[in-house]
């Protein structure tokens, strides 16, 4: 049997009336933008709950790839245990446009605006988990989507919104926040290491913004 199928937004784009043109970034082509960052981790802190924050992009952004990885082993045992989940939280900059009552605080995985400490078993975990592998460094590892199947989520579901709108955020009448500040991609180890190493854990955010 043959099938002739057409995408969401090619179906989109079909329509005669009323037209609906796609926005930019969200069907419609955009601008990306790139951020790299580098965290140093010491072999003292590769224990359950310590947290790295890394790769500030803008409230609005619509990610479209998160990459991370480690210039060596932060596990040098046999039998590697270390294992980091990747959620995203807010900016607990002073001064950076993020709203005091967001500052330091994660989207819950309940996705409906609930805010909650960036180490609370509720978090996001957006980006899902990465163990590191025995005694070899982290390869270079996209991590986009590591963590939708958990929230009930699908790709264009986080590619193609707005994080504001992805975690549910919205003002006092019920209403989008268009631009809620910024956010960090924070590294929470969920596993300890067995024989922990220092070395620099490093990753690349790619998205759209307005």
């Amino acid at each position: 049997m043959t099938e002739a199928l057409k995408s969401v937004n090619v179906t989109v784009l079909d329509q005669d009336s009323p037209f609906q043109a796609l926005t930019a970034g969200e069907g419609a082509a955009s601008r990306l933008k790139q951020v790299e960052d580098t965290v140093s981790l010491t072999a003292a802190g590769l224990v359950v709950g310590s947290t790295y924050r890394m790769c500030r992009v803008p409230a609005n952004a619509k990610i479209k790839k998160v990459e991370v990885w480690s210039d060596a082993a932060l596990d040098t045992n046999a039998a590697s245990t270390l294992a980091f989940d990747f959620s995203l939280a807010f900016s607990d900059a002073p001064r950076d446009g993020t709203p005091v009552d967001y500052q330091g605080l994660a989207p819950a995985s309940t996705l409906d605006g609930t805010l909650v400490a960036d180490t609370d078993a509720t978090r996001n975990k957006v980006f899902g988990s990465v163990a590191q592998g025995n005694n070899t460094a982290i390869p270079v590892t996209d991590i986009t989507l590591n963590g939708l199947a958990a929230l009930s989520k699908v790709f264009l579901d986080l590619v193609a919104a707005p994080l504001s709108k992805f975690f549910g955020l919205v003002n006092g009448q019920g209403y989008d926040i268009k631009f809620p500040g910024y956010m960090d991609v924070v590294a929470y180890v969920n596993t300890a290491a067995a024989t922990a190493a220092a070395g620099n854990l490093n990753m690349r955010v790619t998205y759209a913004a307005d």
